[in-house]
């Protein structure tokens, strides 16, 4: 069976290989409602996340934490976090271990305006330094770690070294 490559028009266009995270675990304390399944246009959040990074040429893309029968109910590949209960960083360092891809583009699940083009450039600007251990956005004078581009080799000991010392 031939394995198609992802293709798309977009800027990085056939670029190196990625995998995509959407973070679906949390509380949602605040919205009352699990966000990775609320629909907005017609389509659950999760889903729409998981779109976006299939567009931008991400190779799989999995889902941690949350109601894993519920988003698989969805179409949706989802492990259970690691570390439930312990905040972003928990997460992201299911992520990280839930996969082996050089590159993981990290995303959390309520942004529903992502789209392919955004995560191209977020991956691009990774791409673009070698030693940068993950790209990220800067919105009002704070990084945006969970819209992120991660190089594994560089950011997941360090990600590990903050979780031990209390950073969640």
């Amino acid at each position: 069976m031939a394995h198609a490559e992802p293709t798309h028009d977009l800027p990085g266009e056939l670029g190196p290989r990625f995998e995509g995270v959407v973070l679906t675990g949390g509380r949602s304390r605040r919205m009352g409602t699990d966000k990775a399944r609320l629909v907005v246009d017609g389509t659950a959040l999760a889903v729409r996340t998981a779109e976006a990074l299939l567009g931008a040429g991400a190779d799989r893309v999995l889902c941690v934490g949350g109601e894993t029968e519920a988003l698989g109910a969805l179409g949706l590949v989802a492990v259970a976090d690691d570390v439930p209960d312990q905040g972003p960083l928990g997460g992201l360092l299911t992520a990280f271990e839930s996969t082996s891809a050089d590159v993981l583009v990290i995303l959390a699940c309520d942004m529903p305006l992502i789209g392919p083009r955004e995560i191209s450039s977020i991956v691009d600007a990774l791409l673009a330094s070698d030693d940068a251990a993950v790209a990220a956005p800067r919105i009002a004078g704070r990084w945006q770690f969970l819209t992120a581009a991660w190089r594994r080799d560089r950011a997941h000991t360090v990600l590990q070294r903050r979780y031990a010392e209390g950073e969640r």
